[in-house]
């Protein structure tokens, strides 16, 4: 999966992805992979999807709590999206890029 995002092959990433969980469906990484491939597809629903199992899996990731935050605004689900925010900002007050957004919104 790793070599076609790395080629920009988001399609064949994608498929790949989904066939490692065959593998192991519990792997945040693969669900990581998986739902930053989305993203750059603008496959909004499968990214959030993919990453709240991330976050479900690691509840400290972060980077992953705020791509989520940042995709459900950019899918127009705010009030979900603030949620995420003030989670993230809980977590780590001075989070640079989720004090930005929140400003933004």
């Amino acid at each position: 999966m790793k070599l076609y995002i790395d080629k920009q092959k988001f399609e064949d990433a994608l498929h790949c992805g989904k066939q490692s969980f065959y593998v192991d469906v519990l792997d945040p990484v693969i669900h990581q992979q998986l739902a930053e491939t989305a993203v750059k597809l603008n496959q909004s629903e499968l990214a959030v999807r993919e990453l709240k199992i991330v976050l479900h899996l690691d509840e400290k990731n972060e980077d992953m709590r705020f791509l989520l935050a940042k995709t459900l605004f950019d899918s127009g689900k705010k009030e979900e999206a603030l949620t995420q925010l003030d989670l993230l900002l809980q977590q780590n007050p001075g989070h640079a890029k989720a004090i930005d957004l929140k400003k933004k919104r």
